[in-house]
């Protein structure tokens, strides 16, 4: 006598199909997983190229912000010069600011105004006090 649901194959062959299936489902997790691995490290990468050129663009604006601090230390300075120079009497030359208080005061400034730029504008002064 033989029972079969209609629709259901006979397996009478006596063939066991579970490890088939386990290793395909194996396979398939595998291959997600390198899946993932993949993304994972793309992202990283692009995350990598992405914080290099965000520093790069901070270290170019850190130049560009230490040259402009340099342009206007140094003129306040040579304004001071050029007033100087032009100044014929000795007394009243004396009594005028020197060419490197009017670079630090021209710092002081600019320290007062930009707070988070202390580092590139005392920088700034520097060179222009040392005459470079």
């Amino acid at each position: 006598m033989s029972l079969m649901a209609c629709g259901q194959k006979n397996n009478s062959s006596g063939v066991d199909n579970s490890s088939k299936s386990n290793t395909n489902q194996f396979a398939n997790s595998t291959e997600s997983s390198v899946t993932e691995s993949a993304k994972t490290k793309t992202h990283s990468v692009e995350n990598a190229v992405k914080n290099k050129e965000k520093h790069t663009q901070q270290e170019s604006k850190k130049e560009v912000t230490e040259k402009e601090y340099y342009d206007l230390i140094k003129e306040a300075w040579q304004k001071q010069k050029d007033y100087l120079d032009s100044i014929d009497d000795p007394k009243v030359k004396q009594s005028v600011q020197t060419t490197n208080s009017a670079a630090i005061s021209k710092s002081n400034e600019l320290l007062m105004e930009h707070p988070e730029d202390s580092k590139a504008i005392n920088a700034s002064l520097k060179k222009v006090l040392h005459g470079q």
